[in-house]
């Protein structure tokens, strides 16, 4: 489905993602994880139409995304969950959710799919007058989420989804990830708690320094050897055999 193939990001002449190469397949939960730097966050931005790739190709059921603007990245059927969630909080619930589908025609759907929505997050039909900025950072999680999935994406990108949240809410995001995929919701995820994020995935990356330094198929028997790995902050040699 998702294709990246030695993907460069650049921020003026320092490289953020150096030759990145990363696959993910429909019905996957695919996660990239890696210390604070390590280009997770620029390859999903670069994915999402965010960053322009320097050098590389990003496909999409074989069609050629890197460089879209992030509205066409939309209309392909890619949605992204940006780190710190980015809500408009001076507009309400609804509103926001809304925003989701403006790309969207069909309204029954659109009306269809909100409803499904509120179902999903119960607390943002409690919240759905209510202005976005006054939720809780876990409340503006999940309606990040929820107004993604408003735009009826093929697949998901959540970056950082659990970042600055109480435990109990770290939880409920993990718990809803895992409902998504259940749901058959193709996904991408950065997450900088990896042994969380990898025990529930198919597949994992880890990257380092802008680089894939390790792959591999992910669940919880893989988690021992990624954290060493992550943990201990081995070279890139020794990470990647």
């Amino acid at each position: 489905m998702l294709q990246i193939t030695d993907l460069t990001v650049r921020y003026g002449s320092i490289p953020a993602v150096r030759g990145v190469t990363v696959e993910v397949a429909e019905g996957e939960l695919v996660t990239m994880v890696g210390p604070n730097g390590a280009g997770k966050s620029s390859t999903m931005r670069a994915v999402a139409g965010l960053e322009k790739p320097a050098g590389g190709t990003i496909t999409f059921d074989g069609r050629p995304i890197g460089g879209l603007r992030p509205e066409q990245v939309v209309a392909a059927g890619l949605a992204l969950v940006p780190e710190g969630r980015h809500i408009f909080g001076g507009l309400t619930v609804k509103e926001n959710l809304s925003l989701g589908a403006v790309s969207r025609r069909d309204r029954k759907a659109v009306a269809a799919d909100l409803e499904r929505e509120l179902e999903r997050f119960p607390i943002l039909r409690e919240r759905i007058d209510q202005a976005a900025g006054f939720l809780s950072g876990g409340e503006q999680q999940q309606l990040a989420i929820a107004r993604a999935l408003m735009s009826r994406p093929q697949l998901l990108l959540l970056d950082e989804p659990s970042l600055g949240l109480a435990p109990r809410m770290v939880d409920s995001v993990f718990a809803t990830i895992e409902s998504l995929r259940a749901d058959g919701i193709t996904i991408l995820l950065v997450e900088q708690n990896a042994t969380r994020a990898v025990a529930m995935s198919d597949r994992y990356y880890l990257l380092r320094t802008g680089e894939v330094v390790r792959s591999g198929l992910a669940g919880p028997d893989q988690v021992a050897g990624l954290a060493e790995d992550y943990l201990a902050g081995h070279s890139d040699k020794e990470a990647a055999r």
